[in-house]
């Protein structure tokens, strides 16, 4: 009996959620330092930002979770972090355009 990769995370995952348990492996991360600006001054503290490092199957579960999630949770048209194909760009022109739309409908 051959038992593939997609099953067993499965299974995990269902697991972790089911018994609200997740192994010790699952929330050691490493923070590494990036620098912010490159043509700054490395020296300075304020010159880096902190991104941590999961482990593989953190981010497996993480996967899982996600895909778990979008089918029971829908976000807001307003919601523009962490979503593919939005960016600061666009939540600084729909501010822009409500903005603009409540100054045109403005009464006297």
């Amino acid at each position: 009996m051959t038992v593939s990769a997609s099953s067993t995370s499965n299974l995990l995952g269902s697991l972790c959620v089911s018994h609200s348990y997740l192994l010790s492996e699952m929330l050691r991360t490493v923070v590494v330092p990036i620098v912010k600006n490159k043509t700054g001054d490395i020296s300075d503290q304020a010159n880096y930002r902190p991104i941590s490092l999961a482990s593989v199957i953190a981010k497996v579960l993480d996967g899982l979770l996600d895909r778990q999630l979008d089918n029971w949770v829908t976000l807001h048209d307003a919601q523009f972090g962490f979503r593919l194909g939005l960016s600061t760009e666009c939540a600084i022109s729909c501010l822009y355009c409500t903005k603009k739309k409540s100054i045109i409908n403005y009464v006297y």
